[in-house]
């Protein structure tokens, strides 16, 4: 199992250090990257499932969150988190590689395909649905309103009992470890970034083949899943788990990841 254990580096990132993840050694390399107030340590599982079977795996923390700095420039926009992903990639030095993001992680992991198409063998979408540029201006302004300094508390609480409804007590514990220690700030900010992005035109122009993993719980959240809107995307839905599909239900999971990945290798 030597292969499948974990080292935690830094690197210089666009706009300040960066904090990775890696395990393995040899195979087809794939990049992990989380969802908005979370880490890239909630990829364990999957970093060490993936190394057990000869592949090459990475998670970065995303700027602002987890153990990386803050952007120096302020900068929380998809494409600004993308620039992170560039730089672990090259500091990995991955010419070619999958690439797998959840949630605010899948904007971004969309994004950077966007822009390197050439870069990413694969696409694996996570619990990914909705684009806020959709929303009424009613529900702009409720949400602007719940993540103001006097409401973030009850907003995100309220917010994380629709998106861990079914989540194992331990998977509860991690994330919402992970989001105290988040800056209301820095959520703050990648939630806005994402209003100026577009994720079905650009995944629609990248021509990364894709496959959208994702749970019951979207409806729950009142998001459309991305598939619905992205022709020819491949999907699957995995229940009885929370908006965190890897983490409640890391075999099937990693099941779904592991094919998708060999299924393109084998082409």
């Amino acid at each position: 199992m030597e292969n499948a254990v974990v080292s935690n580096e830094c690197l210089k990132g666009p706009q300040g250090r960066l904090f990775i993840h890696r395990s393995g050694t040899e195979g087809s390399p794939v990049l992990f990257v989380h969802g908005n107030g979370g880490r890239g340590s909630q990829w364990k599982g999957s970093m060490t499932f993936l190394a057990d079977r000869q592949h090459q795996a990475a998670a970065l923390d995303l700027r602002g969150m987890g153990a990386s700095d803050p952007p120096s420039n302020g900068d929380y926009s998809v494409g600004g988190f993308a620039d992170d992903v560039a730089a672990a990639a090259d500091h990995l030095r991955l010419d070619r590689f999958f690439l797998v993001g959840h949630s605010l992680g899948a904007s971004v992991a969309a994004c950077f395909a966007g822009r390197y198409p050439r870069s990413v063998l694969g696409l694996v979408l996570v619990d990914f649905g909705g684009d806020l540029r959709d929303d009424s201006p009613e529900d702009l302004a409720f949400l602007v309103d719940g993540l103001a300094p006097a409401h973030f508390k009850r907003f995100s609480e309220e917010a994380m009992a629709t998106c861990l409804k079914e989540a194992e007590p331990a998977v509860v514990a991690q994330v919402l470890a992970d989001l105290e220690a988040t800056p209301r700030t820095h959520f703050a900010g990648a939630v806005f970034g994402l209003l100026d992005f577009d994720p079905v035109a650009v995944l629609t122009q990248s021509r990364v083949r894709a496959l959208h993993v994702y749970s019951p719980c979207l409806e729950a959240m009142k998001l459309e899943p991305i598939h619905r809107r992205v022709r020819g995307m491949e999907s699957m839905c995995i229940a009885k788990c929370s908006h965190w599909v890897h983490l409640d239900q890391p075999e099937r999971f990693n099941q779904a990841l592991l094919q998708f990945i060999e299924s393109i290798r084998r082409t």
